[in-house]
């Protein structure tokens, strides 16, 4: 029996230069592999290195250093990646994966109309969206607004995500957290992590007065929310975000308005810096009373 091609057959084709115009089997798509990476070799067609850019004598087979940089690469379905590029891929998929299934059981739940809605989960990797854990999502509204079950883009990471939605059955209770269909989507922290292991900072400002100071304990104080783990603690954090996303917005507004004269602008940003310093602490003296 011919089984169609897969798609990671059409993807390593189209790497390697080759339109696919019909339906190939498996079968094809593999000969037609073989055929066009031999005559690569035959050819001696140099690839370049992802990272530095420099050509490569060989196609590599496994994940290898580069002869240049060292950094590790490796080809996968006729292109090559660094390991980073490799993880951020990975979590594409997985990313893709997840969110076409999830899409996939509400539309079957719907059109059964068997259960109230879904009970979300979210897992202690996933800090930024611990206030909707336990929150529940009615059918028609996770209809309508399929992105407010997890998996969430930038928050939950193929490393770390334990986010899940449970089927409430007719009988079981609902909580008193209700997510309605204006629900903003959970977005990360300004200290987040990346898909591909790198830690990025969501924060900056054109000062750069507050550019040293504000991140500097700003971060220290989120990585220290993060371990207490407490769901208070990462909603204040949520919270803070955009209140120094505001700060952010109001910094360029001063260099507008303030415009040649230094001492008003100095002045201006001073008053900034201080509100910035201290919202973290009066969060804390927040939470210890």
């Amino acid at each position: 029996m011919n089984y169609p091609a897969s798609a990671r057959q059409i993807e390593f084709l189209k790497n390697l230069g080759f339109k696919v115009s019909r339906n190939l089997s498996a079968d094809e798509a593999s000969a037609l592999i073989d055929e066009l990476l031999e005559r690569e070799n035959c050819e001696g067609v140099k690839l370049k290195c992802p990272a530095c850019r420099k050509l490569l004598n060989e196609r590599p087979r496994r994940m290898t250093p580069c002869p240049h940089c060292k950094t590790r690469i490796r080809d996968v379905t006729g292109k090559l990646y660094t390991e980073r590029q490799l993880r951020a891929r990975d979590h594409d998929e997985w990313f893709t994966e997840r969110r076409a299934e999830v899409d996939d059981i509400v539309g079957e739940r719907l059109r059964e109309n068997c259960i109230p809605g879904f009970l979300i989960r979210i897992g202690p990797g996933c800090v930024a969206a611990q206030h909707f854990d336990g929150a529940f999502i009615p059918i028609k509204i996770a209809a309508m607004r399929p992105d407010l079950i997890p998996p969430y883009r930038r928050i939950c990471l193929l490393e770390s995500c334990e986010c899940r939605a449970e089927e409430l059955q007719a009988g079981d209770k609902i909580p008193k957290l209700i997510i309605s269909a204006d629900a903003p989507v959970p977005t990360p922290n300004f200290c987040d992590v990346s898909p591909d292991g790198s830690r990025v900072v969501h924060f900056s400002v054109s000062s750069p007065i507050i550019n040293l100071l504000v991140p500097r304990c700003l971060v220290a104080w989120y990585e220290s929310a993060c371990r207490i783990g407490k769901r208070t603690v990462a909603i204040i954090a949520h919270n803070m975000r955009a209140t120094f996303m505001t700060i952010k917005r109001a910094d360029r507004k001063l260099l507008r308005l303030a415009g040649g004269d230094r001492v008003l602008l100095m002045l201006l940003r001073s008053v900034v810096i201080t509100a910035a310093l201290a919202i973290p602490a009066i969060a804390v003296i927040t939470l210890c009373l």
